[in-house]
């Protein structure tokens, strides 16, 4: 089981990059919302976590901050989401990737390679942080093939990090 490691009080300093960074992804009072003081910073696996209230509610999957899961839980989402029909939601949840039959809404301003947010349909609960494989233009029911690459879902170590 994967641990945090060299988790630490993160500055002023540092809470304004990490700001910076999520504010493409995130509105002003969204970030208010994710984050409330006190905010860490930890090492889990190799992922660089902020950790708000002891609760992971970012991660660092490449070069920019990016919600996780939990992180998405305390928020509204109304931006970088892909929402799914319940039909995908048991496979989501299993680490699958995004295939385009499954998606019934997209944000449209979704270019390939950016993360989203992963939603079910019904009560828009967030399920998965994935990569773009394509625009959010080219994301159509009838066709065949996958539209995002699975990275984070709910089940997973990162999701259940402070539940041992």
């Amino acid at each position: 089981m994967m641990k945090l490691r060299r988790r630490h009080p993160v500055s002023s300093k540092e809470i304004k990059s990490i700001r910076d960074s999520l504010r493409g992804t995130l509105s002003e009072s969204q970030l208010e919302i994710l984050l409330a003081s006190p905010i860490d910073s930890a090492e889990f696996g190799d992922l660089e976590v902020i950790l708000s209230g002891g609760e992971a509610v970012a991660f660092l999957p490449e070069d920019k901050f990016f919600p996780t899961l939990k992180g998405y839980l305390k928020m509204k989402i109304d931006r970088r989401y892909l929402k799914v029909d319940s039909g995908a939601v048991p496979f989501v949840v299993n680490g699958a990737d995004i295939m385009s039959p499954g998606v019934v809404d997209v944000d449209e301003d979704l270019r390939t390679g950016d993360l989203c947010v992963v939603t079910e349909e019904r009560h828009n609960k967030p399920l998965s942080i994935s990569r773009m494989l394509v625009d959010s233009s080219e994301v159509d029911r009838s066709r065949k093939g996958k539209v995002a690459k699975n990275l984070h879902h709910v089940g997973d170590a990162l999701w259940n990090l402070n539940r041992e």
